[in-house]
Parts: C-alpha cells; structure tokens; sequence
C-alpha cells in the first residue's frame, strides 16, 4: 500500500485552490455572468 506524502498533497491542493480563485477572478473581470457574486463573497471573506 502505497503512503500519501502530504507535503505533496498540501502543495497540489493550494496550487488548485488558488488556480481556481484566479479564474474566477479573471472571468469577474471580462464579465462573465455568474461570477460576480462569487468574487464579491470571496472579497468579503478574505477582505481587500
């Protein structure tokens, strides 16, 4: 059985997340519809 190395894992997963943050960005940006409310509630969460 193969082990997780979660120093791998942890990496890929912040590399995801914030690729995901940025596109939804990007498309808030061009304006894309849906999207506003999404980065508005991200802005809210994370602040300026």
């Amino acid at each position: 059985m193969q082990r997780l190395d979660t120093l791998k894992f942890a990496l890929a997963g912040a590399i995801y997340g914030s690729g995901c943050v940025a596109l939804a960005t990007i498309c808030a940006l061009l304006g894309v519809p849906g999207f506003k409310p999404f980065t508005d509630l991200l802005a809210q969460f994370y602040g300026f």
